[in-house]
């Protein structure tokens, strides 16, 4: 089965516009029927429908696209539980342009939020060093 892009997309208030968002999500290959939104609520607040929808969309093998990490969560706490949630279904994150695939042994060593925000474990992409 192919994998199947899923996007996200949130602003923390009713007065913010998504469109630019949606605009990038779809340019990243995300088709309308995928797409899911939270207007007007925080990313530090989990209670989110749309989230909620999007993460019960994703299965194996498919991938959650955001335009840029603080859509997707505001602390590392939340960023890390939701990654872990990933792994935990074998889902890719995408980060604009940049895939995070939990079976790749290098991937939780280039991505920080799955570390829950420790930049010590992380790596420069391209470099097998860990950031000092």
């Amino acid at each position: 089965m192919a994998e199947i892009l899923v996007g996200y997309a949130r602003c923390s208030t009713t007065s913010q516009d998504v469109r630019a968002q949606l605009l990038a999500l779809k340019q990243l290959g995300v088709t309308d029927e995928h797409l899911h939104t939270d207007r007007g609520r925080t990313g530090r607040n989990r209670e989110r429908p749309g989230l909620t929808a999007a993460l019960g969309a994703v299965r194996d093998g498919d991938v959650l696209v955001v335009t840029k990490l603080d859509r997707l969560g505001r602390s590392a706490r939340d960023l890390h539980d939701i990654a872990a949630e990933l792994a935990g279904k074998g889902i890719k994150l995408s980060i604009g342009e940049s895939i995070h695939d939990p079976g790749d042994p290098i991937g939780p060593q280039n991505c920080r939020y799955c570390n829950g925000g420790d930049s010590s474990r992380t790596t420069n992409p391209g470099s097998t060093a860990p950031r000092s």
